[in-house]
């Protein structure tokens, strides 16, 4: 009998760790993909972080997000900052250790740029006796947030407030259901500090980490976040030694049972300890301790069919490191992390820990079994975190073209296809980018139309029975040809671009076609995709699973509609109702493909004085927004039911 349940807890190891990893192998390029569409896209130097980044963020956890300032130059010393200061930086400022906890330093300010006709900081505002204040940085940071502009506007933040050395609100498309915080925190790039110089030549047991990620670690260096230590009396102009970006880089290294231990592990601290010591051993405790065990072990012991025996060491170390109310930096060991922690409590917990190591093996039967249960069977759920980056992906970089002046509106386009062409060749997820691409030319085809079309007068158009007219570049008629090609149709919602050109046209009973189409299509299967939210979650039975499964270009036209998109360039190729709201708006509108169907049987109907037809439409999409409760959408009802 117990080598049956030996044997069962094996398997059930084995399962865990290759599910695991099966679902780590999806999110990390996800999050690259992300950094890589803030950095490139939006030229904000802003990088994914924390326990999400990382792919082992247990139950739950927050977005972290990290601001590296580029203006302010930090050296280590006086003859560094002279040596090779950078064009255009807003000031140098120089580490300061002098009686600092071990992880902290101070920045004096030593230099402002006076050749710059703009400063993007006034870093001399942010002194204190001539030291970066964290408070006053910290304030900065909020203010700077506050207007919205390093995030796309189209979206929601609110209740910015501090946490810690960030700045947190909650940041949501047009469905506004994204219930998780995003901490974002402002930050100084530094050379790696002296304190750490140990870290790339201590003896290690292991081969872990190689010599490549030491040199990698080595060339992203570290970042100075505004917050001092809680023990220090100059914990004011203090700033923490931060090294979360080869942290992740750390992680991101490790092989499916070193992904499973650590995640494992906060899961049963989440669910089993935390909830009766709050705020006393954080999920950064466990990663840290599990850093010294990846170092410390030989490489044999991180097999799949060992997972339980890794959870149980992790345990142990854990254990020890609460008795001695120690646990060392992973970087910088002579820095305890935990030094803050109250004694008394760091007692209670050691108690608690104990009693559980006693439970045995069986303990980590639940949290195995929840992860196997979480294993992506049908379509929908296999690439689901491909779909959510590309509409993620898509929310971010559509709203880049929020402006409704043609020349900057060209700009915007030319820089967004040039990133496009770059992650297509760094071969960062390429059937994202190949299916976005076709998104953005027609959209750029479009702007195209509307500028050679000026060239024609109102005479043109009525020599062609109210259709415009098919000028000598051929743009009418490609354009035409272009909406119409199945090329096109990379998702479902896409067809309402050409019903959209059709209404625009006064084709009215062919734009009625498409969407009556796209209606009568809508079922079960269906999942609407909008900014970080899916309308339902699929289940097994809803979808025929085949075998070889179907592609994710024909996953996306079978199953998924995203939000129809409409920009403030491209007004005149909208509904009158459209029109109205971006002009009161000024910004892009991200509206449900559902709604906008209905939305373009009602003004095709009012169009052609069909008005009976138009207010029984224009009574659905009232009672519509009514049930979204969304503001756009109230908009655009009550814009139709004034018309009618």
């Amino acid at each position: 009998m117990a080598e049956d349940l030996n044997k069962e807890m094996e398997m059930l190891c084995i399962k865990s760790v290759e599910i695991f990893m099966e679902k780590v192998t999806k999110m990390i390029p996800r999050v690259k993909l992300r950094d890589y569409t803030m950095q490139s896209f939006g030229c904000v130097p802003m990088t994914y972080l924390g326990s999400q980044a990382e792919c082992i963020h247990g139950l739950n956890s927050d977005t972290d997000i990290m601001y590296e300032c580029q203006t302010v130059k930090v050296v280590h010393k006086l003859e560094q900052g002279l040596d090779a200061l950078p064009y255009g930086y807003d000031a140098v400022v120089i580490q300061d250790s002098t009686g600092t906890h071990e992880g902290y330093t101070k920045l004096k300010l030593f230099d402002i740029q006076r050749e710059k006709a703009f400063a993007e900081i006034n870093v001399s505002s942010l002194c204190i006796d001539g030291f970066l204040s964290i408070g006053l940085v910290s304030k900065f940071w909020k203010d700077r947030l506050a207007r919205r502009d390093l995030f796309p506007s189209h979206g929601m933040q609110t209740s910015l407030h501090q946490h810690g050395p960030c700045i947190t609100f909650k940041y949501s498309g047009m469905e506004n259901r994204l219930d998780t915080d995003i901490d974002s925190v402002f930050t100084l790039q530094c050379d790696w500090p002296e304190q750490a110089r140990e870290w790339f030549t201590r003896q290690r047991n292991s081969n872990w980490p190689n010599q490549e990620l030491k040199q990698k670690i080595k060339t992203i260096g570290c970042h100075l976040v505004p917050i001092g230590h809680t023990l220090s009396l100059q914990r004011d102009i203090e700033w923490r030694i931060s090294f979360n970006k080869p942290e992740r880089e750390l992680v991101w290294s490790f092989n499916g049972t070193q992904f499973a231990c650590v995640d494992f592990m906060k899961i049963f601290f989440h669910v089993k300890i935390s909830p009766n010591f709050p705020d006393l051993f954080s999920s950064y405790f466990i990663k840290t301790v599990m850093f010294w065990m990846v170092e410390d072990s030989e490489p044999d012991l991180w097999k799949p069919e060992n997972l339980c025996r890794c959870l149980e060491e992790l345990l142990g170390r854990i254990i020890i490191c609460v008795g001695r109310k120690e646990i060392r930096h992973f970087f910088i060991p002579s820095n305890n992390i935990i030094d803050t922690k109250s004694s008394d409590g760091l007692d209670a917990l050691l108690t608690e820990l104990i009693q559980f190591q006693k439970l045995g093996h069986g303990k980590w039967k639940p949290i195995m079994k929840a992860r196997i249960d979480e294993r992506d069977e049908n379509d929908i759920y296999f690439y689901h975190v491909k779909i959510n980056a590309l509409s993620t992906v898509r929310h971010y970089i559509i709203n880049l073209l929020s402006t409704s002046n043609n020349e900057k509106f060209g700009m915007y386009l030319a820089h967004i296809n040039h990133s496009i062409k770059q992650a297509i060749g760094q071969k960062l997820s390429n059937d994202i980018w190949e299916i976005f691409q076709v998104e953005i030319e027609t959209i750029q085809r479009l702007h195209e139309y509307l500028q050679t079309d000026k060239s024609f007068d109102d005479t043109d158009m009525e020599q062609t029975d109210k259709q415009p007219p098919y000028n000598k570049s051929g743009t009418y008629a490609q354009l035409t040809n272009w909406l119409e090609g199945e090329k096109k149709c990379c998702f479902r919602s896409g067809r309402l671009e050409l019903a959209t050109w059709y209404l625009y046209q006064g084709r009215y009973v062919e734009a009625r076609q498409v969407v009556d189409e796209l209606l009568s299509n809508y079922n079960n299967t269906i999942v609407h995709y909008t900014f970080h939210n899916r309308d339902k979650k699929p289940k097994d039975e809803d979808y025929d699973i085949k075998f070889p499964r179907p592609s994710f270009e024909e996953t996306l036209q079978k199953y998924i509609m995203f939000d129809v998109v409409f920009l403030p360039v491209l007004k005149a190729v909208y509904p009158k109702t459209i029109q109205t709201v971006i002009e009161n708006t000024r910004s892009v509108l991200f509206i449900s493909p559902m709604f906008y169907s209905n939305l373009v049987k009602f003004h095709s109907f009012k169009d052609e004085g069909s008005t009976e037809a138009a207010a029984e439409i224009a009574s659905q999409l009232m009672a519509s927004a009514k049930d979204d409760q969304n503001e756009t959408i109230l908009k655009l009802a009550l814009a139709c039911n004034a018309m009618v």
